[in-house]
Parts: structure tokens; sequence; C-alpha cells
């Protein structure tokens, strides 16, 4: 590790919306045996709807989001250099992890790219990556944008698209709409190594928590019964509800009460959005039977690299292979 004999990375990858914020809130920041240093290690300020923490030291956010994340050709050395000091300040006892799911979004290129950087830098290193019915997963990526259009509105900003629009549209959240995440493990595989690397889904969240918390602390080399321990019985940052989007529409359609309502703080809005009362049953599907089709065709070579290479259940929880 760079000269030094401290123990490594690990980094989870993502997938958004597979349970990002789960992990990140009960088991990355709360196990004893990881220094986490972000992203999202916090729960947000309910106030202001802004994490009270986003990295917790600023070496971390230097590292990991201004050089890694957002700068073409980072100087290495001087990367380095940040990485040896967020060691020196880490208990050697300790993993270290970082959480940020924007690595698995984007051009393929640009998630080679990274892969690549991270390896430089980092090796050797564990990497996790959660999956996701991808049906499903488009659903609640569209979800998630129009909750942040209802929390952050502008004014100004288009109004909220039916997801079958936003899917077609090229300028509109380009980076979320990538089907071929077996590139990004075969990626990270070549240059770490099959054994560094692994996929778990985000149904077996679903399905046992305590098993799933488990499995990423075994990977990560930590306990896992303190990890099944963390567990805290609630699903972060669910899905909004079929009944919160027509309310956030109907608000929309009002451009009086849309300017009014914007410049209440966020958090405001968040708690009213989030008092609007949800059913206990999932979302309804809102992709169209011709997107949904379009979808399953465009995933379904990775997922069959999925269950064929790495031998994961995908055909049980309905992934298209």
């Amino acid at each position: 590790m760079s000269g030094t004999d401290r123990r490594p990375l690990a980094i989870h990858l993502g997938l958004p919306r597979t349970g990002t914020k789960t992990l990140q809130w009960q088991l990355f920041s709360r196990h004893p045996q990881i220094h986490y240093v972000g992203n999202s290690s916090r729960r947000p300020n309910r106030l202001s709807q802004q994490a009270s923490q986003f990295f917790r030291d600023a070496r971390a956010e230097q590292l990991f989001r201004q050089r890694i994340m957002l700068a073409p050709s980072p100087n290495l050395e001087e990367s380095r250099e940040l990485w040896r000091s967020l060691q020196a300040q880490a208990d050697p006892d300790k993993t270290i992890v970082w959480s940020d799911e924007d690595l698995s979004w984007g051009p393929l290129n640009t998630r080679s790219v990274r892969a690549g950087l991270v390896w430089r830098l980092f090796r050797p290193c564990r990497i996790l990556l959660t999956l996701r019915e991808p049906v499903d997963h488009i659903e609640s990526v569209h979800r998630m944008i129009l909750r942040r259009q209802i929390i952050r509105p502008d004014e100004y900003a288009a109004p909220p698209t039916s997801i079958d629009e936003w899917l077609e549209d090229p300028e509109d959240s380009t980076r979320a709409k990538v089907f071929d995440h077996a590139e990004t493990v075969r990626a990270y595989r070549r240059l770490f190594g099959a054994e560094s690397v692994k996929v778990l889904l985000f149904e077996q969240l679903r399905d046992d928590p305590r098993a799933f918390f488990a499995n990423c602390c075994e990977h990560f080399g930590v306990d896992p019964g303190v990890g099944a321990d963390l567990y805290a019985g609630r699903a972060d940052n669910a899905r909004i509800s079929d009944r919160q989007v027509r309310m956030a529409i109907w608000l929309r359609n009002r451009p009086f009460l849309q300017r009014v309502v914007n410049r209440v703080r966020p958090g405001f809005r968040a708690a009213s959005l989030y008092r609007i009362p949800r059913t206990r049953s999932r979302s309804l599907p809102t992709l169209s039977p011709a997107s949904a089709a379009r979808i399953r065709k465009l995933s379904r070579p990775s997922n069959r690299w999925f269950r064929d290479e790495l031998g994961l259940p995908l055909e049980r929880y309905g992934y298209p292979v």
C-alpha cells in the first residue's frame, strides 16, 4: 500500500438507489472497526436538508472529491501525499472506507479512467458494488430526481417530466442511464483481482438486511457480527410515493403558489412532502411497456455475465437474463 503497512482502503461504488444511504448512515459511519471518510457520513439536517458533514476531513474531500471525481488528470504525487496524511490520522487497526455512488455512473470511459486512478493511488483495495433490478432501478432513480426538484425547486426549471420522456432525453441526467454495469466490475477485477471485487444485490438487502451488512463487513475485513447488529430496522432515503408525486405536479402547475413555496426553507418543503400519507405498498410502476422492454434489452448482457461469472441469483429477483 504505497510503502505503508496500514490496512487497505475499501470502496463502495454504488449503484445509486441500492441502499447506499442505509449503508453509509447505519453501517460505514458506525462500525467501530471502520474509519469512514464519506460521502454523506451523517443524516441530513431536518431543516436545511443538507448533509451536516459531507466529508469528515478536508483532506478527504480534496482527495476523493476534488481530485478523483472532478479533476481530469490530478497530480499523482500530491494525491499520494494526501492519502498518506489521511492514513497517518486513521487508527491503524481500522479499515478506511469511502462510499461514492458517482463512481458507478457516467460514460464507460469515465468509469474506466477513475478505476485506473483508484488503482494507481490505493492498491491494494477492496471494492463493493451493489446492483438493483434494472427496471425498478430506473424508476427509483427518476423518483429521486423528482424528490430533488420538490425539495429544492427552481421556478425557471422545466417541470417534472414523465419517466419515459426523461429516459429518452439525451441531455437529462445521462449519467444515471447506465446499463453496462458488468463493464465497471470487469475494469476493477482486471486491476485489483477478482477476489478483491464483490457484487451484492439490493434485493438481498431488502430480504435480509442483517446478512447483507455482514456480507459487506466480511468483504471489507471487519467484524461481520458487529456489522449485522448495527442495522437499525429502517430503510433510509426511501422512494417517494405516487401520491407525493401527484402533489408535487399539482404544485408545479400553480406558478404563483410555486413561487411562494420556493421562498420556504428546503427542510420545511421536505417535511411537508414526507407528511403526505404514503401507502404501505411500493409505488406503482411508471415506465411504459416499450421503455421497460428497452431497459431489459440493454441490461441483459451485463446481467448474464453477473449470473454466469459471479453466480448471482438474478433470476430469483426478476432480473432479465
